[in-house]
């Protein structure tokens, strides 16, 4: 079961629906006057009644969730993926259960079967998996339990009743103090770090992969590319052009929230000083 808001400034749902129901009633037009409208430019989003995709609330906060609805939505909605999406080989999936066009009719929703008691762990999962697949990058805020979503009107939906739960989990890992101070480096300091990692294949793993690319997206933008290469290369899966793909997806959609920090953590905890004694003398004197 979902609950369904009136719009998206209301706190407290009108009524809760089950998946199934929802689905039907964005195929057959339940709201279809106001999803064209708000298409053609006639009415605002704002408007619109929203839902909560991952369960029934009490109220919008996390913390009154009811009851979990087993489903997670992921939104695809940048323009450049859905330029390039394969809509086909996204439907062909065996963990998507269906997928419409959003209420803008330039994006899309995906609705996966996941765990009710494993929400985050199958958004980690579906981040990466989307992207290994399909070179998505997935919004983060859609690991929310909580998330709104608009309605919206798609005859053309998809649906697979047979479709798998989602259970391709990350590998259990130590996670980065992301409140720790960004160190102070010199562009040497960098260049040293990284000449001592790329021989030591710190991010073989695809999530630390990804990461990185994120971060020297963040960091360096185009001219962290060399980087990206210099710390891939050691691995035995390392694709010169694959690289240069997924450093470009990344550096369109940079904001990801990942840092440089992510970075510097994985050289620490490899035991590679990333602070030369010059910068340390500096940080002293500071």
């Amino acid at each position: 079961m979902i609950s369904i808001f009136n719009q998206v400034k209301e706190t407290t749902p009108v009524r809760n629906m089950s998946m199934v129901a929802f689905l039907d009633a964005v195929q057959n037009g339940e709201w279809q006057d106001i999803v064209l409208a708000i298409r053609t430019g006639k009415e605002q989003k704002l408007n619109a009644p929203c839902v909560t995709a991952s369960g029934v609330f009490k109220t919008r906060k996390k913390s009154d969730l009811l009851e979990h609805s087993g489903f997670i939505c992921i939104d695809i909605d940048a323009k450049d993926q859905i330029a390039e999406m394969d809509v086909d080989a996204i439907t062909s999936d065996p963990y998507l259960y269906a997928i419409h066009r959003s209420i803008s009719g330039q994006g899309y929703a995906a609705y996966y079967r996941v765990d009710p008691k494993r929400h985050l762990d199958a958004f980690l999962g579906l981040e990466q998996y989307l992207f290994i697949n399909y070179s998505i990058v997935v919004d983060k805020s859609c690991k929310d339990v909580s998330r709104l979503r608009f309605v919206s009107y798609d005859p053309d939906l998809y649906i697979n009743e047979k479709s798998k739960i989602f259970k391709k989990y990350l590998k259990k890992a130590e996670k980065a103090n992301i409140k720790a101070p960004k160190p102070i480096l010199s562009k040497n300091d960098f260049n040293d770090a990284v000449r001592i990692a790329s021989g030591m294949n710190l991010f073989d793993d695809y999530n630390d992969y990804i990461h990185l690319a994120f971060a020297l997206c963040d960091e360096f933008g185009e001219s962290g590319r060399g980087y990206f290469h210099d710390l891939c290369r050691s691995s035995e899966k390392y694709d010169a052009k694959k690289c240069d793909k997924d450093y470009d997806i990344c550096l369109r959609r940079q904001g990801a929230g990942v840092t440089i920090k992510t970075v510097y953590w994985k050289f620490k905890q490899a035991g590679i000083k990333i602070e030369s004694e010059k910068t340390e003398t500096i940080k002293k004197v500071a």
